[in-house]
């Protein structure tokens, strides 16, 4: 599993650049994704994949415990969407 820590270590590598540099371009994207996202906007990075918030609607739903009617209030989520490359690399679980 990769943690920040990988992902900069590898930006160190492959970009060829000090730690402190690698550190602040990975907290950047980050940033810049949350950004995005808390404003409701979606992020498309290329050939890996679309970050995107999926709001929900008040509805009636039924409490499990007690069967009771009960109104769930509107959420938003945070999703990800693969693009076609990153899916053909990891392949089906189907």
């Amino acid at each position: 599993m990769a943690n920040l820590a990988d992902l900069v270590g590898a930006v160190i590598v492959e970009a060829d650049v000090p730690k402190d540099v690698a550190i602040k371009a990975v907290e950047a994207v980050f940033e810049k994704l949350t950004d995005d996202l808390r404003l409701g906007r979606e992020s498309r990075l290329a050939g890996f994949g679309t970050f995107y918030v999926q709001e929900t609607s008040a509805r009636e739903t039924r409490d499990p415990r007690t069967g009771e009617l009960i109104t769930a209030l509107p959420s938003r989520h945070a999703r990800f969407r693969p693009d076609k490359k990153l899916a053909d690399a990891v392949g089906s679980f189907g």
